[in-house]
């Protein structure tokens, strides 16, 4: 093979023949795909054999330097070139690295047979020169060239395997161990610089790693998988989420997130209780009979007068004093800390409401007297409270998430006009104390609650933001807004106990989600099964669809165009523990 650079002397006017403006735009590659001969250049003169030279001694294989303005796109099977900006670029950083093929016609012109893109590329980056192998062209007569050129550039494409997830995984890992940062990765390779660091990511985990290369994940999913590195459990159930009910992925890996900052919380609080010399139990069973109380259950003696807490200062000294975790509702404080006194009665203490000069409140059972111990049934029961109550917390997380992306569309699904109207004449209670409340968890969902010294409050001179925004959005982009008041409303409402007890708000609420795209956790899915099993979905809300079913124009799960993890979002009333069955294991609902 022989290695010829051709001479451009004489071509400086010819390679300004690409237009006034420079080098070719992004778009003019529609038209050079659909020239048979000619120079790419608007006058369209053909690139004499004088310009590009003949193989010189046979006719085997030759490469040669060609400046890229001289070479004619041929008919190419691929419609579309598709230049982005990064492929474009790594042109333009290190060149054409593969050679382009290509074949001279009857006037001896080049003409790219393979490499269409990476022609047009070094043209939109300035290259001078691009390796160009020349073919004989073996086949004289027009139709069976035209076959064989199909074929070949059929056979380039169809049976060309795209670099996996886990070899570019793999790439950026040995980049950074040979010394690159991400951000030079990010530069050098053209990727974009939070790919970069999802890879990197990833492949400093040697579990998320080895699942991306073993399974099917995706990218984004090996990387939540990385974040328990040293939680074989959660990845277990993370891979089996991924590969056998991946819209189950969010729940599970935001369930895990959330025990695992349980599980720090509740070490931190018991070191700070066993520094503190603090006896720690277990949660004991709820109710008047139990010998261990809380300290707001109690007063000090029976002479103090009633209604008087017993203060943890206070009680510190007395050998009964014990502590014990509660689970609370409270998203920023998943556990809290309970004082209390375990054989209250016998270290002379009083219920907190007992008639002055008595140890306790009028009814049956003796002070301090232990239950019976709870029968498997209500064991069973408070462990199912337990842990959907922990899971609704979770589930609360992924949806507010969801709702943030979904609220971002520049238009509502089709049908969202017939929802907001049937929920606007419908009335709730939960839209009206959303009004009340300004509508601030809308604001929060869509980027538009309260800065720091800019508190909108009504009368205060200032349209509401969602107002504000609406005078201005496209007639999809308002009805989006006033869909985004109506869905934060309902989801205000909704709370830890809505699982076991969904209001009919709750059940709409939580059918529109699903019909948009919204997958439903588990135990999203046990409040629907309540009113599936009662009446059945059709008529709730208007909505005659079988939950699950999407509306005509598909799932609405983006933006187009493209942690608050608070158990309830806005508050419904939440049960009090005392209401449920204690545990012996000391869990709390």
């Amino acid at each position: 093979m022989t290695i010829t650079h051709t001479d451009h002397t004489d071509h400086a006017d010819r390679a300004g023949d690409l237009g006034a403006d420079g080098p070719l735009g992004e778009d003019s590659h529609a038209d050079l795909g659909t020239r048979q001969s000619g120079a790419v250049g608007q006058h369209g003169a053909a690139a004499g054999p004088e310009e590009v030279p003949p193989a010189a001694g046979g006719a085997g294989p030759q490469l040669l330097l060609v400046d890229p303005r001289m070479l004619v796109i041929g008919v190419n099977t691929r419609a579309d070139a598709a230049l982005d900006k990064a492929f474009v670029g790594s042109i333009a950083d290190r060149g054409v690295r593969e050679p382009i093929i290509a074949r001279r016609d009857s006037d001896g012109v080049l003409v790219v047979r393979k490499g269409q893109r990476r022609t047009l590329a070094a043209v939109q980056a300035g290259l001078d020169v691009v390796p160009v192998v020349i073919e004989a062209e073996p086949i004289q007569d027009e139709a069976g060239r035209q076959v064989d050129r199909i074929v070949d550039q059929l056979g380039e494409n169809q049976h060309r395997a795209s670099i996996t997830e886990a070899d570019e995984v793999a790439a950026h890992q040995q980049l950074l161990n040979l010394g690159l940062s991400a951000g030079q990765i990010a530069r050098r390779t053209r990727t974009p610089a939070g790919r970069v660091k999802t890879t990197l990511r990833v492949g400093g985990s040697d579990l998320a790693a080895a699942a991306l290369a073993r399974y099917d994940l995706s990218l984004e999913q090996a990387a939540v998988i990385a974040e328990f590195d040293e939680d074989t459990d959660a990845v277990t159930a993370l891979v089996a989420a991924a590969t056998t009910t991946p819209g189950q992925f969010q729940h599970v890996a935001q369930r895990a997130r959330d025990a695992r900052t349980e599980a720090r919380l509740r070490a931190e609080l018991t070191a700070q209780l066993a520094g503190a010399g603090v006896r720690i139990i277990d949660r004991p069973e709820a109710g008047r009979r139990s010998p261990v109380r809380g300290l707001d259950e109690l007063r000090s003696t029976p002479k103090v007068k009633p209604g008087q807490p017993l203060s943890t200062d206070r009680h510190a000294r007395c050998p009964g004093h014990v502590a014990w975790l509660e689970h609370s509702w409270r998203a920023d404080a998943p556990l809290v800390v309970t004082y209390g006194c375990q054989d209250w009665a016998g270290h002379g203490h009083a219920e907190r409401w007992a008639d002055a000069g008595q140890t306790t409140t009028t009814g049956g059972g003796q002070a301090g007297q232990a239950g019976g111990a709870m029968s498997v049934e209500e064991k069973a029961e408070r462990r199912e409270v337990v842990a959907n109550n922990k899971a609704w917390a979770s589930a609360t997380t992924v949806r507010l998430a969801w709702l943030r992306q979904f609220l971002a569309r520049k238009s509502a699904p089709k049908d969202a006009a017939t929802w907001t109207a049937i929920t606007l004449a419908d009335g709730s209670h939960d839209i009206r104390r959303a009004m009340e409340d300004q509508h601030s968890l809308a604001r929060d969902l869509l980027g538009l609650g309260d800065s720091e010294g800019q508190r909108w409050y009504r009368g205060g001179g200032r349209p509401h933001p969602i107002a504000a925004a609406a005078a201005t959005a496209t007639p999809g982009r308002a009805a989006m807004l006033s869909l985004a008041v109506l869905l934060a409303g309902l989801e205000a409402g909704t709370s830890k106990n809505t699982w076991r007890n969904p209001t009919a708000d709750n059940l709409a609420y939580l059918i529109a989600l699903q019909g948009w795209g919204y997958e439903l956790s588990e135990v999203e899915q046990v409040a629907l099964a309540h009113h599936i099993d009662q009446s059945g979905p059709a008529g709730l809300r208007g909505d005659t669809r079988e939950p699950g079913t999407a509306p005509s124009d598909g799932p609405g799960g983006g933006p187009e165009s493209g942690e608050d993890g608070s158990v309830g979002s806005g508050g419904g009333q939440e049960p009090s523990d005392e209401s449920l069955p204690a545990a012996a294991d000391g869990t709390a609902a």
